[in-house]
């Protein structure tokens, strides 16, 4: 059986938000190149044509992959910036979406206030992650809850959550 991600949209309100299954998935830009494009420009609304991308130690994809990523994203005239407080809401607010990916860090309760506001006010909301990949992160580590997972602490005030199991199509 054929792996492929998982790609959901949803209205919880004022704006939108997608998600996809597997935060590597949005580093192969050659294969998604098209439908990352289309995710970005349909997440914006009429927001400003600006994405800004989680940054930092708490998130899982190598620089190297975040500025290809960046420079892919600049190519579809976005204007592309890194954010590694997601509780900053005036940065928030000067984006049209933000993405974030397979956040293994934690995110503290005004991150996750910042977030669910600036959807509330029209901002577009990408998320990738891997809930299985967090939940026993190697073999012979501890298993964690994944109800704990900051992914889906996260998503939880949009009505959705990422699974521990690997979802095949």
């Amino acid at each position: 059986m054929e792996s492929r991600p998982l790609w959901w949209a949803s209205s919880p309100g004022a704006s939108w938000w997608f998600r996809c299954g597997s935060f590597p998935d949005l580093s192969l830009i050659h294969i998604y190149n098209m439908m990352l494009g289309t995710a970005l420009e349909w997440l914006r609304g009429d927001m400003p044509q600006k994405v800004l991308l989680a940054s930092g130690p708490r998130q899982v994809l190598p620089q190297a992959q975040l500025t290809d990523l960046s420079n892919e994203i600049r190519g579809w005239q976005f204007a592309v910036d890194e954010i590694e407080d997601l509780g900053d809401s005036t940065k928030l607010s000067s984006a049209g979406v933000l993405v974030i990916g397979n956040e293994w860090g934690g995110l503290r309760t005004q991150e996750i206030d910042a977030i669910q506001q600036f959807v509330k006010n029209g901002g577009g909301l990408l998320a990738a992650a891997l809930g299985w990949s967090w939940k026993q992160p190697r073999p012979g580590a501890p298993i964690r809850p994944i109800d704990q997972y900051a992914m889906n602490q996260l998503f939880a005030r949009f009505g959705a959550t990422w699974t521990e199991k690997v979802i095949y199509q």
